[in-house]
């Protein structure tokens, strides 16, 4: 599961100030890293021994190509190794609100106050909440981006029972989407 919850004191909270709430929220990856690393040497391995034998046949152009396409497979590689060590964490403790999340070398931290806030859902009737935000005054912050429809759906459920439970009262802005094609018989 790409998000899980948690109520336990770390070291870093004071005994009487532990979380009301505290969730992790990291990507779906159904490699590791041993996993991605054997999946990169497997492809590079397979491309150099068809470089050679397009080189030693003598199509340098096609090899060009080919070249070009590992350089181009190495970048998405890349890419998707930023992309999993990406993660957010929300937790609640103290009154407040606190959302870090790193997206690649990038990290965050916000900290908003539980009272005013209010929380925003972009509700489909098919899919489920397509977006979630949290909301306080000009500042409009999206979490759970990397979670699907349903998951987000349950952790913004929690989220807004652990704000009440802090002693905030979030106002729940819904959404609900319009379907695009709506069938109804004509009447003459």
């Amino acid at each position: 599961m790409p998000f899980f919850e948690t109520t336990v004191p770390g070291p870093e909270w004071p005994d009487g100030d532990a979380p009301v709430f505290d969730a992790l929220v990291e990507p779906n990856d159904s490699l590791g890293d041993d996993g991605f690393l054997l999946f990169v040497i497997a492809v590079l391995g397979i491309l150099g021994v068809v470089e050679i034998a397009i080189l030693a046949s003598g199509c340098w152009v096609v090899g060009l190509f080919l070249a070009g396409d590992a350089a181009f497979l190495l970048f998405a590689m890349m890419l998707f190794r930023n992309r999993r060590d990406m993660f957010e964490r929300i937790t609640i403790a103290g009154g407040a609100i606190r959302i870090a999340n790193r997206i690649g070398r990038k990290e965050t931290t916000r900290r908003l106050a539980i009272f005013g806030l209010s929380l925003e859902r972009d509700d489909d009737p098919d899919y489920g909440c397509l977006g979630l935000w949290l909301r306080l005054r000009d500042q409009r912050i999206e979490i759970g981006k990397s979670l699907s429809h349903h998951e987000r759906t349950c952790l913004g459920d929690r989220l807004e029972a652990a704000i009440r439970a802090a002693g905030g009262k979030p106002r729940a802005e819904r959404r609900l989407r319009a379907p695009l094609l709506s069938l109804a018989a004509n009447e003459a």
